[in-house]
């Protein structure tokens, strides 16, 4: 009906040449309402703005950097996580076995940099990232336990990749998405820029919490 929810869009370029990450998206809501944001990640800097200045206005909320290496949206591709695995194998131990949807799957754990644990369930057949947990802060309710669940895998550029990725938290299903993807895209320095003109410049958010939101770890 009319009152139901509409798919979100999210459009996410990595470049891993120069370290720094785009992610556009369009959250809908009933009544034809649609949310836009777009913000860009430097280790340096971060850019936050909603091109339709319809939810922020005509500014740019500037704000301290972060990480691009294990920035969380990293987590969507399942090779990321096994190239973390790989690089961490002091960390690594082995969790065990259990059966899901008739599959056998092959549990192992590591640590990143800053202390997060990672729980990796492989699948024993294909040797496919079928399901990532990890332990998550959320402000209202302490800790979870979210996982990411994977399937649809084939093969791009070589590389298998998921195409549906469903969000769990706390067992509570978040979201259900269907993937696709692009490499060695090339793409635009001006994609990485933030608007030159029609915007103000701010380094704090106007509503309270909402920065706190958009940089809580997930």
């Amino acid at each position: 009906g009319r009152g139901a929810p509409r798919p979100p869009l999210a459009d996410v370029v990595i470049d891993f040449k120069n370290n720094r990450l785009m992610q556009h998206r369009v959250t809908r809501y009933p009544a034809d309402f649609a949310f836009t944001s777009t913000q860009i990640t430097t280790p340096q800097q971060q850019w936050f703005w909603d091109p339709t200045r319809a939810g922020f206005g005509d500014a740019v909320t500037k704000f301290q950097g972060a990480p691009v290496a294990n920035h969380q949206l990293r987590r969507e591709l399942p090779a990321f996580e096994l190239m973390e695995v790989r690089n961490r194998p002091e960390s690594v131990r082995w969790v065990g076995e259990e059966t899901a949807g008739g599959r056998r799957l092959q549990g192992v754990s590591y640590s990143q940099s800053n202390g997060s644990l990672y729980t990796l369930w492989i699948a024993a057949a294909t040797r496919q990232l079928a399901r990532l947990e990890w332990l998550r802060d959320d402000a209202v309710d302490g800790d979870q336990l979210a996982s990411y669940e994977y399937s649809g895998y084939r093969v791009e550029n070589g590389i298998p990749v998921p195409t549906r990725l469903v969000e769990r938290r706390n067992g509570e299903l978040m979201r259900d998405d269907t993937l696709s993807y692009t490499f060695n895209s090339r793409p635009a320095e001006s994609l990485f820029a933030p608007p030159a003109s029609g915007f103000t410049e701010r380094t704090h958010f106007p509503v309270a919490g909402a920065q706190a939101a958009l940089m809580a770890p997930t």
